[in-house]
C-alpha cells in the first residue's frame, strides 16, 4: 500500500507530513473497504434462498382453520346447541369454558360424534 502511495504521488516521500496524512487515509479507506467486503460476504452467506411455495401451498396441512371452515364450525356448532334442552345447554356451555359437571364425557363424545362428519371433511 506504501509503494502504490509512493508511485502514484512522487512528492510524498520529500514531505514526511503528507506522507503520513496520505498514507493515514490510504490505509483508512483500504481497512474500511476490505471490512465492507467482509460484510457483504458474510450477508451473501447468510441470505435464506427464496423457495416458491405457491404452486405446492395447497399440499401443506396447516394447524388453522381457514375462514371458511371457522363459520362452518360456528354454524355446526349453533346446530348442535339449538338440538339440546335447558340441562344439556347449561352443561354445553359449561364444556365451553372447560368447567367440571356430571356427564361431562358424555357430552363430549356427543359432540365429537356430531362434529365428526366435519372433521372428516374439513380438517
Amino acid at each position: 500500500m506504501l509503494y502504490e502511495l509512493q508511485i502514484s504521488n512522487p512528492e510524498v516521500e520529500e514531505n514526511e507530513e503528507i506522507l503520513l496524512t496520505y498514507f493515514k487515509t490510504k490505509f483508512r479507506n483500504h481497512i474500511k473497504d476490505k471490512v465492507r467486503k467482509q460484510e457483504s460476504d458474510k450477508r451473501k452467506l447468510n441470505k435464506v434462498p427464496y423457495t416458491e411455495i405457491g404452486e405446492i401451498s395447497h399440499r401443506l396441512r396447516s394447524k388453522e382453520l381457514f375462514l371458511d371452515e371457522l363459520v362452518l364450525l360456528r354454524g355446526a356448532l349453533k346446530e348442535f346447541r339449538k338440538n339440546l334442552t335447558d340441562q344439556e345447554k347449561e352443561d354445553y356451555d359449561k364444556l365451553l369454558m372447560n368447567q367440571r359437571f356430571s356427564g361431562r364425557a358424555k357430552m363430549r363424545r356427543r359432540l365429537k360424534e356430531y362434529l365428526k362428519d366435519f372433521k372428516d371433511q374439513h380438517l
